[in-house]
């Protein structure tokens, strides 16, 4: 991944120690920003970068995650269903963006293109 053009990966770690959280923030870290604080430096990254938007995605039955992607500025756009693996099972995801360059109105579409169905939902 890192040989790709504006490839990155990143872990969250604590302050004190840097240890990787993991995936998936175990449930005694959750719910005390940590995933918003470490969001906000990579999109302050991206933009250092000059990179015009960062596109998200959640499973849309994992609320909070939506609830970060709202208190980060991100827009909801599109929600799609695929077959997530491992488990081979369909997942409806909600797809959120961040334009960090105004002059460009887009929409990454790429999620949209590749899944079974997608759709727009009015109540989020």
């Amino acid at each position: 991944k890192y040989r790709q053009p504006q490839s990155c990966h990143y872990a969250i770690c604590l302050k004190t120690d840097n240890r990787p959280l993991g995936y998936g923030l175990k449930r005694e870290w959750r719910h005390q920003g940590i995933v918003s604080e470490a969001c906000r430096a990579v999109l302050e990254l991206a933009k250092q970068e000059q990179i015009p938007f960062v596109s998200t995605t959640h499973d849309r039955t994992n609320r909070p995650s939506g609830q970060v992607m709202k208190r980060l500025g991100m827009i909801y756009r599109y929600s799609y269903a695929e077959h997530w693996q491992p488990k081979n099972k369909l997942v409806v995801f909600r797809m959120y963006q961040l334009d960090l360059n105004d002059s460009v109105n887009r929409t990454y579409e790429k999620y949209k293109e590749q899944a079974l169905a997608w759709f727009v939902e009015t109540e989020i």
